[in-house]
């Protein structure tokens, strides 16, 4: 097996057709450099995730289906792959640098006309009245300063029957265990649960949506409403299917975090001290982040100068979000 199959994401376990999304979806999409890494490692260490999300969309050929928030347009790509030929995938974003990028890069997959893209806010689509059957963000919700003026709008969207689907985070589920670093475990818990409370205050942004998904939903309209889990977790040890691959990329995993808590330049420091003052805004001490920050580094450093310690690394990270579901229904409507 070559590396770049085994790299892949299984797509055995649904009716993908074959498409050049389906096949390169290890390739990240979402533009910039961390978040490119990011979505390589999601998955790669995940390979069940992108099945588990096709089950949830239950897209179906002929359906119209939009992405809200759409960045560079991985999901809207993946959603065109399940339409076959027959339906529209469309993709909203509110930046015109990403759409650019998601417009070449279904060019190059070579998708046509299937897939659309449009600039426009989430709270103001640019889209008809009743036009869509489904509706999906995926962490786009917790940015919003009104998530369920977002929510009504993307009802607006939807026919009769439609649904809406969002993938959004919930930092209350993020959770570490360092068997032999619980001091280290004990402050990134409590570095999460302050960070979340600090980008409420500070940004109006709400790590903590996921939970609140079906309130939000059944406040914008929405009926026969669900939620499902999104739960990632990462064992340190674990370095998939091909171990002295796995073990080459976790390295570079931790040299990069440890050069991005070193890098002197204005945008990285700015970077860190934005996140730094969530966090305090949260309630956590200066002093309580200052040892964060050193316990973290003393981490970094041993496990990039001592790769082979990896091997036995019994360290668990728990992370995700929640998948709500909700369909617009008006009897009067179904009557005509």
């Amino acid at each position: 097996m070559s590396d770049d199959a085994r790299e892949q994401p299984s797509t055995e376990a649904f009716d993908a057709p074959d498409s050049p999304t389906a096949t390169h979806l290890r390739i990240p999409l979402t533009g910039g450099a961390y978040l490119e890494q990011a979505r390589r490692q999601l998955f790669a260490r995940h390979p069940d995730y992108l099945p588990y999300l096709v089950q949830r969309l239950a897209v179906a050929p002929g359906m119209t289906v939009i992405e809200v928030g759409c960045g560079t347009g991985a999901y809207t790509r993946l959603i065109a792959s399940l339409l076959a030929g027959s339906g529209a995938a469309i993709g909203i974003d509110a930046q015109p640098l990403l759409l650019a990028q998601a417009f070449e890069l279904a060019k190059q997959e070579g998708w046509g006309e299937i897939v659309t893209f449009a600039v426009g806010a989430p709270e103001k689509l640019p889209v008809p009245d009743a036009c869509a059957d489904l509706v999906f963000c995926n962490s786009l919700l917790w940015r919003q300063t009104d998530p369920v003026a977002v929510l009504t709008e993307m009802r607006r969207a939807l026919r009769p029957g439609g649904r809406i689907v969002a993938a959004e985070p919930d930092g209350g589920l993020i959770h570490s265990y360092h068997p032999d670093r619980p001091r280290l475990a004990e402050l990134e818990g409590r570095f999460q649960e302050c960070y979340a409370r600090g980008a409420q205050e500070l940004d109006k942004r709400n790590y903590d949506i996921g939970r609140r998904l079906p309130s939000l939903f059944l406040s914008a309209g929405l009926v026969a409403v669900r939620s499902y889990p999104r739960l990632f977790v990462a064992a340190g040890c674990d370095l998939g299917a091909d171990p002295k691959a796995g073990l080459v990329a976790r390295l570079a995993e931790y040299q990069a975090a440890l050069q991005a808590l070193r890098d002197d330049a204005p945008e990285a420091k700015a970077q860190r001290e934005q996140r730094a003052a969530r966090a305090r805004a949260g309630g956590m001490s200066a002093s309580e982040l200052a040892e964060h920050d050193r316990l973290t580094l003393e981490y970094l450093v041993e496990r990039a100068e001592h790769p082979e310690r990896i091997l036995n690394d019994g360290s668990t990270y728990l992370y995700g979000g929640i998948f709500c579901e909700g369909v617009r229904y008006e009897a009067a409507e179904h009557a005509r």
